[in-house]
């Protein structure tokens, strides 16, 4: 490929010695020559013996040190603005690339050239099973991968469009990126590669997977030593964030009330606090709607034979698989519900565990942030060129569970159907009979 442009690869680094030389040395063996490249470290962290290693083996890499620990997002941003080339490739440092993985993406930019933002396949570490091969949004903000944990001969053969493509191995023009402000450095870690995609596609641009340019996760490698309830937390809150800035104001109007509501739901059940110890008189109704089909027996059969008519029966296997890991691992992020347990109670009072804690700080954190992201949204929508419609095509399944609890999809299916929610995003909820 002639007159390739510049590539700058930006990688946040954060305590992952142990992962650094293994990506390092898979960049060097590319197809294409280092001095076509660039490459930029950000140090998030203190030096554990990065700067050492760096500077004796891998001279060619920039290192640039904010002096404090920025995020994911944030790392990269910094290290786009930092960067000289037309393109900028964010990868993890618990990743490793395939000889081709930036040639395969380099082709992919002159087959589509309308198109900013292209994204890997993510296979595991032995390269068997799938780790990232597609995406997709409930209506809620919380995004999932598709096909996540299957075989690998599951790729797509083609390039197809996402409505996100992992932050992880993520290419994308520079300015561009840099003019719809890059990932959100509020999210700080988690669905701000669900934020950024839906953000492109509701200013007018386009998103594609190149299943062709691979590359191998140690998966949650670098995030391994942080507690679940931190993680919580930020599903929790970045979601919320999300759905603020990126739904136009009708969308918002009915969909906020929903996911405020939901949110507090969740946040109730993950206490595992026995709600009658509080209530007077008559126990309201849980919820009158029986759940959406999206566990009912007749949607799957009726969507099983249609399938099977239409697609064949090796793209049945794989959406029966893909429905297990949706609904058991959330592709890939992990699942959750109520605590199996009640909450504890002495004579001090209840005691609440950490992870329902952090669906309440969540909350909080959306109130003190909430000035911030009105801003974020305001210049948005200001800018954008797609309707809700239009770009909830891409959301694959809108009324997907993100909390595991009859109860909650309960809830959640009876204030989808008396809000309107299905209309606004022109999305039935799976229907399995039950009226």
């Amino acid at each position: 490929m002639p007159d390739r442009p510049l590539v700058s690869v930006v990688v946040p680094y954060y305590r992952g010695l142990e992962h650094l030389p293994i990506l390092l040395d898979s960049i060097a063996a590319q197809d294409l020559p280092l001095e076509e490249l660039e490459f930029i470290l950000v140090l998030n962290s203190q030096d554990d013996g990065a700067l050492t290693l760096l500077t004796e083996s891998y001279p060619w890499v920039r290192v640039v040190d904010p002096g404090e620990n920025l995020g994911y997002g944030g790392g990269c941003n910094l290290g786009a603005r930092e960067a000289r080339g037309e393109w900028v490739a964010l990868l993890n440092t618990d990743m490793r690339v395939d000889g081709r993985w930036l040639t395969e993406l380099l082709a992919a930019s002159e087959r589509h050239p309308d198109t900013v933002c292209f994204g890997s396949a993510i296979l595991s570490w032995n390269g068997k099973r799938i780790d990232f091969a597609g995406s997709g949004m409930n209506f809620l903000g919380v995004g999932y991968q598709t096909y996540h944990g299957g075989p690998a001969s599951w790729l797509p053969q083609e390039d197809q469009e996402e409505l996100f493509i992992c932050g992880g191995a993520t290419f994308i023009r520079r300015d561009v990126y840099l003019e719809v402000g890059g990932f959100d450095e509020d999210f700080w870690a988690y669905y701000e590669d669900v934020d950024l995609g839906w953000r492109l596609w509701v200013l007018g641009h386009r998103v594609l997977l190149v299943p062709s340019s691979i590359v191998h996760h140690r998966h949650h490698g670098s995030f391994k030593r942080v507690g679940q309830e931190r993680t919580r937390l930020l599903y929790e809150r970045n979601s919320l964030l999300s759905l603020i800035k990126n739904y136009e104001r009708a969308t918002l109007e009915q969909v906020l009330p929903v996911a405020l509501m939901l949110a507090a739901k969740r946040a109730f059940l993950a206490t595992g606090v026995e709600p009658e110890r509080f209530r007077i008189g008559r126990t309201p109704p849980n919820a009158v709607a029986p759940a959406a089909g999206v566990f009912g027996l007749r949607y799957y059969v009726d969507e099983a034979v249609r399938t099977l008519r239409n697609d064949g029966l090796g793209e049945l296997w794989k959406r029966v698989v893909a429905e297990f890991g949706r609904r058991f691992s959330f592709g890939g992020a992990a699942p959750y519900g109520a605590p199996r347990r009640s909450a504890n109670v002495d004579e001090a009072g209840i005691l609440v565990p950490e992870l329902g804690m952090a669906h309440l700080l969540a909350l909080a954190d959306v109130a003190d942030l909430y000035p911030a992201v009105l801003e974020k949204r305001r210049w948005i929508q200001e800018r954008r060129r797609r309707d809700d419609t239009e770009v909830a095509r891409l959301f694959g399944l809108p009324y997907a569970l993100n909390f595991y609890d009859s109860r909650y999809h309960r809830c959640l299916t009876a204030m989808v159907r008396a809000t309107g929610i299905e209309e606004l995003l022109d999305q039935p909820l799976p229907d399995d009979g039950r009226k």
